[in-house]
């Protein structure tokens, strides 16, 4: 086998074993077996089913998103998803938001800035979701019944809950505001009209050197936000809009079913879906907070709050969260260590093969 297959192999086998350990150290194992061996494990199949139908439809969320800029296989789709959702677990500042567009580059060829404005907007979408949810499933609820969960110097409660989702809702509207700014022509012509006049003002004038620097960095600029726009061509047409709308709804359904489906083999959990949609939401809001890579503890203080408002006792609410969180996470580390091996061996092969 030849040095440089050595070593690739060597590389992914070395940071793979390093993104075990950073994914499992904080996992409160004697916990998690405790409350694992009450559990009736024939309910993991079909709720592991829901859950790969999920990431199905986020990897054809995002090819169609992609589409409009450059078609991208599928097999590639799954591999920088993965990859950038393993990073996003042992990796603290969701790390694999930037790996994601990183492997499509080095992969596919998409340039940088197009592969994470979709990234982007793969975000926006999904904020959306998780805040629309949160109208229907409140309804089910009275947070005023749930007990304050403590965490790393949070108290997790209704307050908190609703200063969280009220950041949420203008993270947001920033979000549209930015990416509606990069999207349509009339509004980024504005945007870089704006980035002249900055740097006219700045540069000295009548000075040759600094005067082709900022020329330079203009024209990088304009290349930038044009790749950027590319990767937001979706917003500009209604049936692929309307595509990545609807398969927006089947990923958080799936996500809703796989967490339901789990909870009806799991002792002291009895809800409805819509109540583990408020679950979910709840998971989601809270793990916004500063946390380790995994959001290990933050979660499982989240689902201890959000069940105790149906009156669930806190050893089975944080029984249920940590086995849930533990099946919603391993495999995806499992799943990105395979196909960072697989890209990079790719990617070694096709450096072996080309002419010298």
């Amino acid at each position: 086998m030849r040095p440089r297959l050595l070593a690739s192999i060597a590389l992914a086998l070395i940071l793979s074993a390093a993104g075990f350990y950073l994914a499992l150290r904080h996992v409160p194992f004697r916990d998690l077996w405790a409350y694992g061996a009450r559990i009736d494990y024939l309910w993991l199949l079909p709720s592991l089913a829901a859950t790969v139908l999920c990431y199905v439809f986020r990897i054809l969320r995002w090819q169609l998103i992609l589409a409009p800029s450059q078609r991208v296989p599928f097999a590639a789709v799954y591999h920088a998803m993965m990859i950038g959702f393993a990073v996003n677990c042992v990796l603290p500042a969701r790390a694999g938001e930037i790996a994601r567009p990183l492997v499509l580059r080095n992969t596919r060829q998409v340039p940088f800035a197009t592969a994470l404005s979709t990234v982007a907007a793969e975000r926006l979408f999904d904020m959306a979701a998780v805040l629309l949810l949160l109208i229907p499933t409140l309804a089910t609820v009275n947070p005023a019944a749930g007990r304050t969960v403590r965490f790393q110097g949070y108290d997790l409660d209704a307050a908190l809950l609703a200063h969280l989702t009220r950041g949420a809702w203008a993270g947001l509207g920033l979000l549209i505001l930015g990416l509606a700014a990069l999207a349509w022509p009339s509004s980024r012509g504005l945007l870089l009209g704006l980035v002249r006049r900055a740097i006219m003002l700045v540069r000295p004038a009548r000075v040759g050197t600094l005067q082709r620097m900022a020329d330079r960095s203009l024209a990088g600029i304009n290349r930038t936000v044009d790749h950027a726009a590319r990767g937001l061509l979706c917003f500009q047409r209604p049936l692929l809009l309307a595509g990545v709308m609807g398969t927006t709804l089947l990923v958080w359904g799936l996500n809703i079913a796989s967490f339901y489906l789990f909870s009806l083999g799991t002792p002291g959990i009895r809800l409805h879906p819509l109540e583990m949609g408020f679950v979910l939401v709840v998971i989601c809001v809270f793990i916004a907070l500063p946390s380790v890579p995994g959001y290990w503890g933050v979660w499982e203080a989240a689902g201890v709050f959000a069940l105790s408002v149906y009156g669930i006792e806190a050893a089975e609410a944080l029984g249920f969260t940590l086995v849930s969180h533990a099946l919603q996470i391993l495999p995806v580390v499992l799943a990105g260590w395979y196909s960072a091996l697989r890209v990079g061996l790719r990617r070694a092969d096709m450096a072996l093969s080309r002419p010298p």
